[in-house]
């Protein structure tokens, strides 16, 4: 189960990181590609803070909210039973590395 779980988190993580290479690779800040007409696009924007900037000078602290969530991600690894929670935390440990990451680098 743990197998299962940590390779799921590491390809989450892969994909996370490597969907924002290529953003920033093939996008051009403020300019939009629309995919459906009006109702769905892609756009470059950045974001300092958590959701809709806020909390924009403490970055720091959702640095270390997003590292403790992979370590507890990490220890819960080693307890899952289920498929279904090895599915769960696997995807949540994925994402909280990915957005660590991204806070720290």
């Amino acid at each position: 189960m743990t197998t299962v779980l940590l390779a799921l988190a590491l390809v989450v993580l892969v994909v996370d990181q490597g969907t924002k290479v290529w953003a920033e690779a093939a996008l051009t800040r403020g300019e939009r590609i629309p995919l459906i007409g009006d109702l769905l696009g892609l756009q470059l924007a950045y974001n300092p803070g958590a959701a809709f900037s806020f909390g924009e000078g403490f970055t720091w602290v959702f640095a270390v909210v997003a590292a403790a969530a992979t370590v507890a991600a990490i220890v819960f690894a080693f307890r899952v039973q289920r498929p279904a929670w090895a599915i769960v935390i696997g995807a949540l440990g994925g994402a909280a590395a990915s957005h660590a990451f991204d806070r720290l680098f």
